[in-house]
């Protein structure tokens, strides 16, 4: 059964077990996500949505050889806070050996080397909390892209030597200057219809 992908969310507030979680998420037409016991239902993308998902991910895919890079119909594991936590983010790249949960249908991801999410109005607070807290603690992860569609906007945070997600400057911003958070050249610099990736 293929899922749709979604945006707009649905949070439900009954708790349930992870292996629920795994059943009914299998049994679904449209994705489940998993943040703290909750079952959080994702439906509803805009067009702009999926046009910057698709951009950012296409550009990445064609920069970046070397590493596999997914759209939004993986898996990923999100242990925030000593959780069991499940997303599927709109974007994702894994360079080196992948690690899949292979018991799971579907299996997860384990090692995401950069997750993108495009927000909304109604994931807005969710991507930058919850999911921005349970990405950090994925040691992989080295950088975490948040991508607003309505504007020419990209927040970029980036894994730090003393593993502290710090937010770079926004998309506006790193035009105007032409730098990263760190005063080089941002090693991934997202844009609506030209990504370019700078290593």
């Amino acid at each position: 059964m293929s899922k749709q992908p979604g945006r707009s969310m649905q949070a439900r507030d009954q708790i349930v077990s992870v292996e629920e979680y795994f059943r009914r998420d299998a049994e679904s037409e449209i994705r489940l996500e998993y943040w703290y016991g909750r079952l959080v239902a994702m439906a509803g993308e805009t067009r702009n949505h999926n046009v910057v998902k698709d951009d950012g991910v296409g550009a990445v895919r064609s920069q970046r050889p070397d590493c596999l890079v997914l759209t939004s119909g993986q898996r990923v594991r999100a242990p925030g806070y000593g959780r069991e936590n499940y997303a599927y983010p709109d974007g994702l790249m894994v360079c080196g050996q992948e690690h899949y949960d292979d018991a799971k249908n579907p299996p997860t991801m384990l090692n995401p080397t950069l997750l993108i999410e495009v927000i909304s109005a109604s994931t807005q607070g969710y991507d930058l909390g919850e999911k921005f807290s349970a990405y950090f603690e994925l040691e992989s992860l080295q950088e975490y892209w948040i991508v607003d569609p309505n504007r020419p906007d990209v927040r970029q945070c980036s894994r730090t030597e003393d593993a502290v997600m710090s937010p770079a400057p926004s998309r506006r911003d790193a035009d105007q200057r032409g730098l990263g958070p760190d005063g080089t050249a941002p090693r991934y610099v997202p844009a609506r219809r030209g990504i370019i990736l700078r290593r």
